[in-house]
This record gives structure tokens, sequence and C-alpha cells, in this order.
């Protein structure tokens, strides 16, 4: 839900630039500590963006019924998802996304972020960035990340290799906001690199790190989430030119295999416009596509 979590840090920083000395020194103390800074702010982050948008989705999938959700033809999604958690349980799926969000995004973070950051990344002089340095690094982030998982997710549709790691998540062929990670151990490494790999190009401040992660696990839950709901594509920024339609990563989940398929890009539908792997599925009414 990329729309809060902007809203949230532009309140923050500009908060903090009313803030007085006392404020300034608290938030001092734990930005300049390295091992806070970029190891447990972006993983707190990170687990916030992805599970508050699984909640969300969830909550709003519960009330809104199956009003909003992608559908195939005639068959319901609910009957959709009966036949995929069939083949890999919801259990199983938790566990994945519980394996990668807190045990592998804490290791890694906790160890690598600290050594990472003090080597390769500017430590910055400010607290907190201004307005203009954080919304421009956060846009840099998301954009430098998108473009190397591209390479990346479509990697994992053709060679063998990268193929084994990834095929367990196409058993989800209908998925849901909390299947977006259930991923091998090659795919959750390579994932987390291709974070550190945007972050040298961006060079980002801490905390437009942090919320840069947030943004991107929080994109992940979103575009698994089958919703097709005009106030679900406004709170996650689907307005924005370039942004992928969630109906279009359903549509790589139900027909793309081993090798090849189609729309690899996850924020952004350009890539696959520029490398001629975007298919805009037809639209047979407002949810759904075939």
């Amino acid at each position: 839900m990329l729309l809060p979590i902007l809203v949230a840090g532009a309140l923050l920083i500009q908060d903090s630039a009313n803030s007085g000395v006392v404020a300034e020194n608290f938030a001092s103390f734990f930005l300049q500590n390295d091992h806070f800074s970029y190891g447990v702010l972006p993983f707190v982050f990170a687990n916030i963006g992805f599970w508050v948008t699984v909640f969300v989705s969830n909550i709003y999938t519960l009330y809104c019924g199956t009003t909003n959700q992608i559908e195939y033809g005639t068959k319901s999604r609910s009957s959709s998802l009966k036949e995929t958690l069939s083949v890999i349980s919801m259990k199983t799926q938790l566990w994945g996304a519980i394996k990668f969000t807190v045990i592998l995004l804490g290791l890694n973070t906790m160890v690598m972020g600290k050594y990472f950051f003090q080597h390769f990344v500017t430590h910055p002089i400010l607290v907190f960035p201004d307005m203009q340095t954080f919304l421009n690094q956060i846009t840099g982030m998301i954009v430098f990340f998108d473009f190397f998982l591209y390479w990346q997710h479509r990697g994992g549709h053709t060679l063998e290799i990268m193929w084994n790691s990834h095929k367990n998540h196409h058993l989800v062929k209908t998925p849901v906001a909390v299947s977006a990670a259930l991923i091998g151990t090659f795919d959750e490494l390579t994932t987390a690199s291709l974070m550190y790999l945007a972050a040298l190009f961006v060079q980002p401040h801490p905390v437009s790190y942090a919320f840069a992660i947030a943004g991107i696990l929080s994109e992940f839950a979103a575009l698994h989430s089958g919703l097709d709901s005009a106030w679900f594509d406004f709170i996650t920024l689907r307005f924005l030119p370039g942004r992928l339609d969630i109906r279009m990563h359903d549509h790589h989940h139900k027909y793309s295999g081993k090798i090849g398929g189609k729309n690899f890009g996850h924020f952004f539908w350009i890539w696959d416009y520029a490398f001629g792997t975007l298919h805009q599925p037809t639209m047979l009414s407002k949810k759904q596509v075939m």
C-alpha cells in the first residue's frame, strides 16, 4: 500500500522538521546507531509493509466477498482458490511467508545490512532527509529494484537452476496476498541482494531505505491479492503511469510456466514492454480476465 507508506513517511519528516532539539537528539540516538538504522529499522518496516497489506487485503476480501476479485471465465475465484489449496495448503504458504519475512530478512538485515551500508553507502549527515530527497530516494530504490527484479524473475522462467527455486511459487495458480513470500531459498537470497544493489545506485538515507523496503514488501503482497478494486488500486498508486495492473501478475501465475512466460515486472509494466514480454489480459468484465 504505497500511498499510506508515503504519507506516513512524509508526515514523519514534516514532524521532524517542526520538532525541537530534544526530539532531534532522541531520533539521532537511534538513527546514528548502525545496527538499528541499517538492521533493525528496515527489518521492522519490511514486516509492517508486508503483513499490514496481507491483513488489509484479507479483511477487504472478507467483507466484500467476490465482488472485487479477479476471476477467469465462469469459474469463481473461491473455486479456483480451493484447487490451489489442494495442491499447496495455506499453512505451507504462511510458513513460507514467515520464513522469508521474519527469518531470512531478519538474518540478512542484521548481519549484512550494517556491513553493506558502512562500506558502500555514504553515511548521512542529517538525522532525517528533506522531503525532496526522501521522495527521490524511494522512487529510485523502487525503479532500480524493479528493473533488477524483472531480470531475476525472467531468469527464473528460463534457467534450470533458477526455475528449481522459483517453481514452488508457481504451484500457486490462484494467489492470495501471503502467497507472495512463498519462494525458494535462491529466490529469497537474490531478492534480498537486489535491494542492496538498488541501494548501491541510490545511496539512500536509512529512513528513505526503510520506507522503500516497506513499500517493496507491501507491493509484493498487493500484487498477489487477487483484488480488482478501484479503492485498492488507489492506495497502491496504480493510477500512476507505467504501474502494473494486479490482473497482469495474476495472469502470470495462471499461465506462465517453466519456459518463457509473460509479465515479469512487479511495480511497472514498462520492462515487459521494452523487452517483449508484456501480455495485457483480455478483459471480460471489470474483474474477469483470460
